[in-house]
């Protein structure tokens, strides 16, 4: 990800839906992928995952597209 672009966190399934949080570029805080990404027709790459995002202040709650998603193990 270039160093100006962000990680939008949607409030639903959709590119168009509110952003609720985002992720800076090097950002870390997913603290967990909740449940299945959907929708399960779509190939993984392309499937919303509900996940939970800390930033420091606040938790966040919403949806990303799976191939933003790589796993970590925590620290």
């Amino acid at each position: 990800m270039p160093d100006w672009d962000v990680l939008n966190i949607r409030a639903l399934t959709s590119a168009s839906a509110p952003i609720v949080a985002r992720i800076p570029p090097e950002g870390h805080g997913i603290i967990a992928q909740e449940g299945r990404c959907l929708p399960l027709s779509r190939p993984m790459p392309e499937r919303w995952c509900q996940i939970a995002y800390y930033d420091g202040d606040r938790t966040s709650y919403g949806f990303v597209k799976r191939r933003f998603l790589s796993p970590s193990e925590c620290p």
